[in-house]
């Protein structure tokens, strides 16, 4: 009979583990869509589109901007809180981690037609190398935007230069693993992907999309729209 009551104790104190960390979950999974870019890269007008359904005008911002975009959901909505994060580098790493809570999907925008390699790579590390995000899998679309524009490249030759500049990275960023300032930003300089094999976004535990966009219209802008919707 001893026996018994054990393994019903030890069954109850699993189950209540299983249900909290479902809870749990869930409370980290909310509304919320964050876009995150490079200065320029479109990813305020993006957002305004999305919110209002226009195409507006824009100017640099060291402050988030907040919105919503109702989903339909069969007969019922849904309302996803959208959070432009400023591009300036010294403001926008701050004001990400004050939205990490609550958030269920990032839009990393770039600028396909002025592709600045090598600073987005290192975006995209800070991201995929981040504690929260990938603890949470919390998916990442790679919105490459102004595909308007004659300069603009493919998203196929955007994802191959990324994954050669991560590969790069990696390389600098697993040297400051054995410096003194790992100890004072440890997910900046995480090692992503998989050891002893050049970076692949497919070697990453997040779901990661690609898409190609423009924010002149509300059909160049489907496909980030769609993916938001596919979130819920």
């Amino acid at each position: 009979m001893e026996l018994v009551a054990i393994l019903v104790a030890v069954l109850v104190v699993l189950l209540t583990l299983g249900l909290t960390r479902c809870v749990y979950g869930r409370q980290k999974r909310g509304n919320r869509i964050l876009f995150v870019g490079l200065n320029d890269s479109g990813k305020t007008k993006m957002f305004l589109r999305l919110v209002s359904g226009k195409e507006a005008k824009t100017q640099t911002s060291i402050k988030e901007n907040k919105g919503s975009l109702a989903i339909k959901l069969g007969n019922k909505e849904q309302i996803a809180e959208l959070v432009d994060i400023p591009g300036h580098e010294r403001v926008r790493s701050h004001v990400l981690d004050q939205y990490k809570d609550g958030v269920r999907g990032i839009v990393l925008v770039i600028d396909s037609a002025n592709l600045e390699g090598r600073d987005v790579a290192e975006l995209v590390y800070d991201i995929l190398a981040d504690a929260f995000f990938g603890g949470n899998r919390i998916p990442l679309l790679l919105a490459c935007n102004k595909q308007d524009m004659p300069t603009a490249k493919s998203q196929a030759v955007i994802k191959s230069l990324l994954e050669k500049e991560i590969d790069a990275l990696r390389v600098t960023r697993s040297a400051a693993l054995e410096g003194i300032d790992n100890t004072k930003s440890p997910d900046k300089n995480a090692f992503i992907g998989k050891q002893g094999k050049p970076f692949e976004f497919s070697h990453i535990s997040c779901p990661i999309n690609f898409a190609e966009c423009a924010c002149t219209s509300d059909t160049d802008m489907k496909p980030v729209q769609t993916w938001i919707e596919n979130l819920f």
